[in-house]
């Protein structure tokens, strides 16, 4: 990919100002149309290939580690990745990905740059390392968007051609820093138009912002909430706790933005609507809601990914990176 490809758009240039995302709330009440539908009857458990660590090397040399979670339904399977929180790893989804996994899901959990065990970067014959205590400003954080997630994306592509997973139907899934990341990914993700031997973006369909801030170290997503055409193309759940009080605010003001892109149509909500909430009673953030008794996020992504991305209609096709 050349280098006029790999920034983001000036549109999308962050400010130290602006606002972030939050909970969708209030409007949708205690009821949780994610919940009125019926449970799928049982089926037997799909033998489940073990997870892989893979190693991803980014435009800018940085050694990116994940892990991969194979789909069980090869090209008929869509993808989730998961974006932990700052300072956090790939191991803050505890038992998440196995359970994404065996609801067919291609998973992809890495550990951003600075964080886990994606701490160094390659500069000719040296080597140098990245700290996410070093991180303080919204430069630091924009590689996180134009570089690791351009090297995920290419990652995903060689999947999807080896008939692995169907890389056009992808949900992010980001926890508190990584909610900014995700949205404003998703944005560079649509800005990629269609071309004429197939799509080369737009990969993106689906978000789940767990406790996500206005706006992070000054990266924010004001220009993202601005791009409506794109918006309108995508599909929202937001997770905050009920009871923390630093993000029910903005978590209001989110959803009344959203609402107005995508409103809640008065028929067949559960299955046409685009924008969901879901607010248990707790103070915790992020993916410390995970794993919780009695908040059981988990099962609540798992309905909102069955509806907005495994019973949507996308066929498989082969795909070229951007630029190519």
């Amino acid at each position: 990919m050349n280098q006029k490809a790999r920034r983001m758009p000036t549109a999308f240039r962050f400010s130290l100002t602006g606002f972030f995302l939050a909970s969708i709330l209030g409007a949708l009440g205690n009821a949780n149309p994610l919940h009125a539908q019926r449970p799928a009857p049982p089926k037997a458990a799909p033998k489940l290939p073990p997870p892989k660590a893979v190693e991803l090397i980014t435009k800018d040399g940085v050694k990116l580690n994940l892990a991969y979670y194979a789909s069980p339904l090869k090209e008929e399977g869509g993808v989730v990745v998961l974006l932990h929180m700052f300072k956090g790893s790939q191991v803050d989804f505890k038992s998440l990905p196995i359970l994404l996994q065996r609801d067919g899901y291609a998973v992809v959990v890495p550990d951003l740059r600075g964080h886990g065990k994606s701490t160094t970067v390659v500069r000719g014959d040296r080597e140098g390392t990245i700290d996410a205590s070093a991180m303080k400003r919204a430069a630091d954080f924009e590689p996180l968007i134009v570089e690791d997630m351009e090297a995920i994306r290419k990652f995903l592509i060689e999947k999807n051609n080896n008939k692995e997973l169907n890389c056009r139907k992808t949900c992010l899934v980001g926890a508190e820093m990584s909610a900014v990341v995700a949205l404003n990914y998703a944005i560079l993700d649509w800005s990629y138009p269609p071309l004429t031997t197939g799509p080369q973006g737009q990969d993106v369909k689906a978000l789940i912002l767990i406790t996500p801030p206005w706006t992070f170290k000054g990266l924010t997503i004001k220009a993202a909430l601005d791009q409506k055409d794109i918006l309108s193309n995508l599909s929202f759940l937001i997770i905050n706790g009920e009871t923390d009080s630093a993000h029910a605010a903005g978590a209001k003001r989110l959803h009344q933005w959203l609402e107005r892109i995508s409103p809640t149509p008065a028929k067949d909500a559960a299955e046409r609507q685009k924008v969901f909430a879901r607010m248990p009673k707790t103070s915790l953030q992020g993916t410390k809601m995970l794993g919780v008794a009695g908040v059981s996020i988990e099962k609540d992504i798992l309905q909102f990914l069955k509806l907005r991305i495994a019973n949507r209609t996308i066929p498989w096709a082969e795909r070229k990176s951007p630029g190519e």
